[in-house]
């Protein structure tokens, strides 16, 4: 370079040293990604992947069902009462089994709400049940043998359903997971569990 060569002023410079934007490599995939997409493993953190219970909407059949029993049981209730003459006993007898009938269904409702809940983890499934002393029933997924998702036709159009695991239980070899909200995200995670801890162990996916 020659002496009467004007220095390059600063800020010109860093223009030309820095890189552009295009060329900056991209940064490396997090920890967090990284086991997202990895085949399961041995040591994988026992994490917890769903938790579910009864839902309303399960009960909506029954609710109809008991209302259209309820219309019905006043309506034998007027034209019996013509031919009786005691109607009250007549109403007070009716009334009672209408009574009766939908009480008996809301407390169904409500301890399957409120007393029974779901989970699985990355290697067990947790039955829980109970509301003043809860008891908790642990599986390994491993000992799931199989597992379906049942619906009939109004249970697919409220999106409810029940999820049935075979297990390697001889003394309860079914167990019923009823009233569920979303029933193919439980069906999901607890096969997709299932067949991951099977993986883990080298072990042939049925």
């Amino acid at each position: 370079m020659s002496q009467n060569q004007e220095a390059p002023q600063s800020g010109e410079t860093l223009r030309q040293a820095a890189p552009a934007t295009g060329d900056t490599p991209a940064a490396p995939p997090s920890p967090s990604e990284d086991q997202m997409h990895r085949p399961p493993r041995r040591g994988d953190p026992d994490v917890e992947l769903w938790r579910g219970r009864f839902t309303a909407w399960a009960m909506l059949p029954t609710w109809t069902l008991l209302t259209l029993i309820t219309a019905g049981a006043i309506f034998l209730g007027v034209v019996i009462s013509r031919w009786v003459g005691k109607p009250l006993t007549v109403w007070a007898v009716l009334m009672g089994i209408v009574v009766l009938l939908w009480v008996y269904h809301l407390l169904l409702y409500l301890y399957r709400r409120y007393t029974v809940s779901y989970r699985v983890t990355t290697y067990r499934f947790y039955s829980e049940k109970g509301l003043l002393f809860r008891s908790i029933h642990a599986m390994e997924v491993i000992d799931i043998e199989d597992i379906s998702l049942e619906q009939n036709l109004l249970e697919r159009l409220l999106g409810v359903g029940r999820v049935v695991l075979r297990t390697k239980d001889p003394s309860d070899p079914f167990f019923v997971i009823r009233g569920l909200k979303d029933p193919h995200t439980a069906f999901e995670k607890i096969d997709g569990a299932r067949r991951d801890e099977r993986i883990r162990r080298g072990i042939n996916i049925a």
